[in-house]
């Protein structure tokens, strides 16, 4: 928890309106736990160093497995669907790179609510299926105007379990007493 919380003051002191951004802090937060299970894997992790919005959260490199794209979410599943995912916008970007550059995705969804971490690369979570009668992937459009892209649960590879700690942690950003 000391060590999480050290490594996102780092991540977020600077002055841009962008690291100021509670939904910033709770994705570089994201960010921290997902790396840490990349390292602990033995991969390594390069982070873009540009202060803004980016395409992807990591490249991962691992000799024996090559590079990756790594996207992390924190976001819960649906209440009322067992599924979860992200902005068409976003999409569109990461199919682009992933096409014209060889290079998988994996996209990791961190969800506190459930207290876990599962995922699945990109081009896995893109096959059709069928799920509790829904065809997915879906595109739904919210009342804000974007268009959500979401991927079914069942479709998810387990990673692991979210401690009390760091569920704790995600808690205590939200309430504006983190970093």
């Amino acid at each position: 928890y000391r060590r999480n919380y050290e490594q996102l003051s780092v991540m977020t002191q600077t002055s841009s309106k962008w690291h100021d951004k509670t939904t910033t802090k709770i994705g570089d937060y994201g960010e921290i736990l997902i790396r840490e299970c990349l390292e602990k894997w033995g991969w390594v992790c390069y982070k873009a160093l540009t202060d803004k919005a980016h395409l992807m959260d990591y490249l991962i490199f691992r000799s024996d497995k090559g590079v990756l794209a790594v996207e992390v979410k924190v976001k819960s599943l649906r209440k009322s669907y067992p599924d979860t995912g992200f902005n068409l916008r976003n999409y569109e970007q990461y199919k682009k790179f992933t096409d014209e550059h060889n290079i998988r995705m994996f996209v990791f969804f961190i969800d506190e609510g459930r207290g876990e971490i599962y995922g699945n690369f990109l081009d896995v979570l893109d096959q059709k299926r069928t799920c509790n009668g829904r065809a997915y992937p879906v595109n739904e459009d919210t009342k804000y105007g974007a268009t959500i892209r979401y991927y079914p649960y069942e479709a998810m590879k387990p990673i692991k379990k979210l401690s009390d700690e760091e569920i704790d942690f995600f808690k205590k950003i939200r309430d504006g007493e983190a970093a």
